[in-house]
């Protein structure tokens, strides 16, 4: 496996599709619901398959620095892609996959209020007829600005986040048992995971989860 040609082909991919998202938010400050709901159907398996990559790396810099593994480790170096960011002290890329809930608290259904439904007010003879707006129409995008930054800002430092999540699994190593010592990916499928691909990100997606459980990355 080529993994220097595998780790390159894959953050071009991601590369790309953030600078979509960076098209799509153009720093506004409100979103029309329609584009939020696109961007954050994106943005959750983009940040999903960067986790992946950044596990990729960190399995690599462990086979280097571990000797008995030395001769099996790939020869060929790792693309250095430090020079894209440094010392930027922000909020930094969550490294480990949110875990699933299965007691369904937290989850709110909202019922969609169709347009007929809603009030109208109208003067027969002086005015047309005047449709009240709904309120959440659009929606705050500064959530979904600070999740881009930092998504691109971790891809741009891809050797230093593979450092940081090896540190962080020495850490969990010696934890006790428990959410404290859970690996970077979770059980079953990844969060963002679509069974039928629609967007780019859904293929990239399922090619960085099985790289990641083929890079021989063991969990605490």
């Amino acid at each position: 496996m080529d993994w220097t040609f595998a780790i390159e082909r894959n953050r071009q991919a991601l590369v790309k599709i953030i600078a979509g998202l960076v098209a799509l938010v153009d720093g506004a400050d409100m979103l029309p619901r329609p584009l939020h709901r696109f961007v954050c159907r994106v943005l959750r398996p983009a940040e999903s398959a960067l986790r992946r990559l950044i596990v990729i790396v960190a399995a690599g810099l462990r086979k280097k620095a571990d000797p008995a593994e030395k001769d099996a480790a790939d020869k060929r170096p790792l693309p250095d892609f430090s020079s894209f960011g440094r010392g930027q002290n922000r909020a930094a890329f969550a490294l480990i996959d949110p875990r699933k809930s299965f007691s369904g608290s937290g989850r709110v259904f909202r019922m969609p209020v169709p347009k007929h439904a809603l009030p109208q007010i109208s003067v027969p003879g002086l005015t047309d007829r005047i449709e009240w707006a709904r309120s959440d129409d659009r929606l705050e995008a500064a959530s979904l600005s600070r999740r881009i930054e930092k998504l691109e800002r971790a891809l741009k430092t891809l050797p230093r986040q593979a450092r940081r999540l090896n540190r962080l699994m020495a850490r969990r190593e010696k934890a006790k048992p428990g959410t404290g010592r859970v690996g970077p990916i979770r059980p079953g499928h990844p969060p963002g995971y679509r069974r039928r691909p629609r967007h780019p990100v859904d293929d990239l997606l399922r090619d960085c989860h099985g790289l990641a459980h083929m890079s021989g990355f063991k969990p605490p």
